[in-house]
């Protein structure tokens, strides 16, 4: 576990703190399930939460995953392609 999991508060572009985090992704309708390793979920949800421009809701976290509701189909894929492609910038 490396020192950048236990930031108490996360900058949104911290982009190569979250790379290998997320291990799946799962989508039902605007509801995202986001299984990290174990112990990732906390600093992940908090990542996301920060970041206003994926037009997220909210994010309930515990262990090894995230719970993401968004707010529309785009802000979905924002999400998806956040955790998915941490090097590229949101667009």
């Amino acid at each position: 576990m490396t020192s950048t999991l236990t930031a108490p508060h996360p900058s949104p572009r911290d982009s190569a703190a979250t790379a290998g985090l997320v291990v799946r992704t799962e989508q039902a309708g605007l509801t995202l399930v986001l299984h990290t390793l174990p112990g990732g979920a906390r600093y992940l949800a908090t990542l996301l939460d920060a970041a206003p421009h994926l037009d997220l809701m909210g994010c309930i976290a515990g262990n090894d995953v995230v719970l993401a509701v968004c707010r529309s189909w785009n802000g979905a894929r924002r999400v998806l392609r956040r955790v998915h492609d941490e090097a590229a910038p949101d667009r």
